[in-house]
C-alpha cells in the first residue's frame, strides 16, 4: 500500500467516524416543522446519579398482615422489571413511602417519571374475564391462578403485537377452560382494560395483549411481583436537578485523551492505530447502548465500561509491544509476528470475559445486570478491534512507519 492510498483511506475513515460521532453525542435538537432528533447518547437511560430525579411521597394504608418491607420489595421489583430502573431509591415505614426515580429518556411509548409513579400506586390485582363489564361473577382467572409471566413482541405482516405470556398453575388450567380460543379481556384493580385482549394459546398459557411493550411489561410485572397489599396516596412530588452526567462525560473525555497521549508518546505513528480503535469502540458502543438496549447507566455500568476499555487497551498494548520486539525486521514482518503472538491469549481472555458478562447480565439486580450488559458489549467490541481493526489500521500506517525508518537510515 502506497502512502497516498493509506492517506486517503485514513482520511475517509476518520471523516466517517467524526461525522457519525457528532450525531452520536450531539444534544437533542428540532428539525423541520415537527421533527426532533435524539442522539444515541441522549437516549441512554441514566440512574439517579447522572440525571434529574423525581421524588414522590405517599401515605400508606397497609393490608392486614402486610409490612412496609414487603411493599418496598414489590415496588422495587416492578420498577426493575417494567422500566429497568434497578436499585431505585425507596424508603418506607408503616405510614409513608418515598420513591426517587431518574428522569426518563424519550421513548416510543412516551413513558415519563410521572407515569411511573402511577404504576407505583397500582395494587396490581389482575383478573381475566369473559365480559367487557366488570363484576366478580365474570372473573375467570385471578392472581392465585398465575405462576409467572414474560413479554414478547409478535410481528404479523405489517402489525406489531405486544404480549405478556402468562403461565397458569393446575387450578388455573381448570378455570381457563371457560375461556374461548380467542375471547376475554382483563381488569386491573377492578378496571376493565379495553385496549388489550386475552387469548388462550394452550391449556396452560395465556397471551395478554397490550397497546405498547410497556403495557405488556406492566402486566407481567404485576403478575411476577404480586399484589401490592397496600393503598398509596400521593402527598408530595419534588423534582431535583443533577449535573452528574456532565462530570461523567468530562471524566470519560479525560480518560480518552490520556490514552491517546499514551499511545502517541509510547508508539509514535503506530499509536494512531490504538487511538482510532478506541474511538471506534466508544462511538459504536454508545450507538448500541442508546438505540438497541442498555439496562441503565449507573455506577456499576461505569465499572463494566472501564473493564472493557482496560481489556481493549491491554491487548492493543500487548500486540504493539510484540511488534516493537521485532524492531530489526521489516514492519510488515514485525506486524505479522506481533499480532500472531497475541492471538491465543486474546481469544481465551475475551471468551472468558464474554461468559462472565453474560452470566452477570441475566441476574436482574442493580449491580449485575448493568455491569454485565456493558461488559458484554465492550468485550465484543474489544475483540473486534484487537483481532481485526488493529491489523487493518496497522496496514494503513505501515507506509509511514517504513518511510520513517528509511529516513533514519
Amino acid at each position: 500500500m502506497t502512502k497516498t492510498t493509506a492517506t486517503v483511506m485514513l482520511i475517509i475513515f476518520i471523516a466517517v467516524l467524526a461525522f457519525v460521532g457528532v450525531f452520536t453525542f450531539i444534544p437533542e435538537f428540532e428539525y423541520g416543522a415537527y421533527g426532533e432528533f435524539y442522539s444515541p447518547a441522549t437516549l441512554i437511560q441514566k440512574d439517579n446519579l447522572f440525571t434529574d430525579t423525581l421524588t414522590t411521597t405517599y401515605s400508606v394504608k397497609l393490608d392486614e398482615g402486610v409490612t412496609g418491607a414487603q411493599v418496598k420489595k414489590i415496588i422495587s421489583q416492578r420498577l426493575g422489571s417494567i422500566y429497568g430502573l434497578y436499585g431505585a431509591n425507596i424508603s418506607t415505614d408503616n405510614s409513608v413511602v418515598s420513591v426517587t426515580v431518574p428522569e426518563l429518556v424519550k421513548s416510543a411509548d412516551n413513558v415519563t417519571a410521572s407515569a411511573i409513579m402511577e404504576v407505583v400506586t397500582v395494587r396490581g390485582d389482575l383478573e381475566i374475564l369473559t365480559e367487557t363489564t366488570y363484576s366478580k361473577e365474570n372473573v375467570i382467572l385471578s392472581s392465585k391462578h398465575f405462576v409467572n409471566a414474560t413479554t414478547r413482541k409478535l410481528v404479523s405482516g405489517e402489525y406489531d403485537y405486544f404480549v405478556a405470556i402468562v403461565n397458569l398453575n393446575d387450578e388455573g388450567v381448570k378455570a381457563a377452560k371457560s375461556l374461548g380460543a380467542s375471547s376475554g379481556t382483563y381488569a386491573i384493580d377492578g378496571n376493565i382494560t379495553l385496549t388489550g385482549g386475552v387469548q388462550l394459546i394452550n391449556e396452560s398459557t395465556l397471551y395478554l395483549y397490550g397497546y405498547t411493550m410497556t403495557d405488556a411489561k406492566e402486566l407481567a410485572g404485576y403478575i411476577n411481583s404480586g399484589v401490592l397489599g397496600a393503598e398509596l396516596k400521593l402527598t408530595d412530588s419534588v423534582t431535583t436537578e443533577n449535573n452528574g452526567d456532565l462530570f461523567l462525560f468530562i471524566g470519560l473525555a479525560v480518560l480518552v485523551v490520556a490514552l491517546a497521549v499514551f499511545y502517541v508518546v509510547r508508539y509514535k505513528t503506530l499509536g494512531l492505530v490504538g487511538i482510532l480503535s478506541q474511538l471506534f469502540t466508544i462511538v459504536v458502543g454508545t450507538i448500541v447502548a442508546g438505540l438497541i438496549h442498555l439496562e441503565i447507566l449507573n455506577i456499576f455500568a461505569i465499572v463494566g465500561m472501564l473493564l472493557g476499555i482496560a481489556l481493549q487497551t491491554y491487548f492493543t498494548v500487548y500486540a504493539f509491544e510484540n511488534i516493537n520486539a521485532y524492531e530489526g525486521s521489516t514492519f510488515a514482518s514485525a506486524k505479522h509476528k506481533g499480532f500472531a503472538n497475541s492471538n491465543k491469549r486474546n481469544l481465551i481472555v475475551h471468551a472468558i470475559a464474554l461468559v462472565v458478562g453474560i452470566i452477570l447480565w441475566v441476574i436482574p439486580t442493580a449491580v449485575t445486570a448493568p455491569l454485565g450488559n456493558v461488559l458484554v458489549y465492550l468485550v465484543v467490541l474489544s475483540f473486534v478491534t484487537t483481532m481485526g481493526l488493529n491489523r487493518l489500521f496497522a496496514t494503513m500506517v505501515e507506509p509511514f512507519i517504513e518511510g520513517a525508518k528509511s529516513n533514519r537510515k
